[in-house]
């Protein structure tokens, strides 16, 4: 759908016009040029109608954004405007962004040369879970000089995109904790040796080997010093436990506790998936609520993220003696169990 609207110059011209009529009043001589004046901006205005209105149809666009956003990280949206016309237009560029976002101005407005196309960008800051609703795109045309007319077409890019918890910051520490440079932010990758873990290997004994360590029967077979080499426990069982009292939907920096405590949820899972041990989740209130055993599976951790997805506070007391007597009876196997936003538990 293609609408015309008149821009401030042509309210101008109307004012100039009105006030050329009221002087030949006084001055008779300056009727003449008055009509002539009047004449020659309809006429002008006319051929800038006829000429933006033909150059409607040529000009297309389209807006890029991930198909997922993250919870409380910046990203950009990104628009591309072609002029496929003969002539030089004037883009100004309008979304319907979702109503959190709180868009009401242009995203952009600039000269795009005929043949060519520009990219506009505006950056969002998601600050709540759930779908978000994009509506159409809106072009408002018209030509450099005179620049009296100008059309609207509208580009159906409606569609719903969800925000899940931050993939961003997912990728962000996962590429840290890999990182050659991670030392420099305090990180450092050391590798330790094993007391009472898992067997690794037997080799032969070096100076400065630990003497208990030595198999002695692999020692009477080989006639040789050997000792067993061990290396950290893997496959550990570690928990994450999000509160969802009421205390969590507090705000802080535009987004609740409760929103903190997902993203970093999502960013421990990740971690603890590459480091080869089991990541579970569970989440109470005055109730225990969603419960994820502990895997490693392949697709575990996109079954937590989607479980986050899903999490909201019910603004009652959280019940810590349920939580603790859900875990005794439960959580059998030597666990670590990080209690979301406060506390860490080594629980045996």
């Amino acid at each position: 759908m293609k609408q015309v609207y008149l821009t401030s110059r042509v309210y101008k011209l109307c004012i100039s016009s009105v006030l050329f009529f009221l002087l030949s009043a006084v001055w008779p001589v300056l009727f003449l040029p008055a009509v002539i004046w009047l004449a020659l901006w309809w006429m002008l205005l006319f051929y800038d109608a006829w000429s933006v209105y033909k150059t409607a149809d040529l000009v297309s666009g389209h807006r890029d954004v991930f198909e997922k956003l993250s919870l409380g990280d910046e990203q950009p949206i990104n628009y591309t405007i072609h002029n496929g016309s003969g002539r030089d237009l004037m883009i100004t560029l309008y979304d319907e962004l979702p109503d959190p976002f709180q868009c009401r101005t242009a995203i952009g407005s600039d000269l795009v040369p005929k043949g060519q196309q520009k990219q506009f960008y505006k950056n969002i800051f998601p600050t709540e879970r759930g779908k978000y609703s994009f509506g159409r795109v809106f072009v408002m045309l018209n030509r450099k000089f005179p620049r009296l007319i100008g059309i609207k077409i509208c580009i159906d890019q409606a569609k719903d995109i969800h925000v899940f918890p931050s993939i961003i910051q997912m990728k962000k520490y996962e590429m840290m904790m890999v990182s050659k440079t991670a030392f420099q932010m305090g990180l450092r990758k050391v590798r330790l040796r094993g007391e009472n873990d898992e067997f690794e290997h037997i080799r032969h004994f070096q100076q400065g080997d630990n003497i208990k360590a030595i198999n002695w029967k692999a020692a009477a077979r080989k006639m040789d010093v050997l000792v067993n080499t061990f290396h950290d426990t893997r496959s550990q069982e570690v928990y994450c436990i999000i509160d969802k009292g009421r205390t969590m939907e507090m705000p802080f920096s535009g987004m609740t506790l409760m929103d903190y405590a997902i993203n970093t949820t999502l960013t421990f899972s990740n971690i603890i998936l590459q480091k080869f041990d089991k990541a579970g989740l569970i989440t109470f209130s005055d109730k225990i609520d969603d419960v994820i055993a502990a895997s490693s599976q392949a697709h575990h951790l996109h079954r937590i993220q989607e479980v986050l997805y899903n999490q909201t506070t019910d603004f009652k007391e959280s019940d810590y003696h349920s939580l603790y007597y859900f875990l005794r009876r439960n959580v059998r196997k030597r666990s670590i169990l990080f209690l979301l936003p406060i506390l860490k538990i080594n629980m045996k």
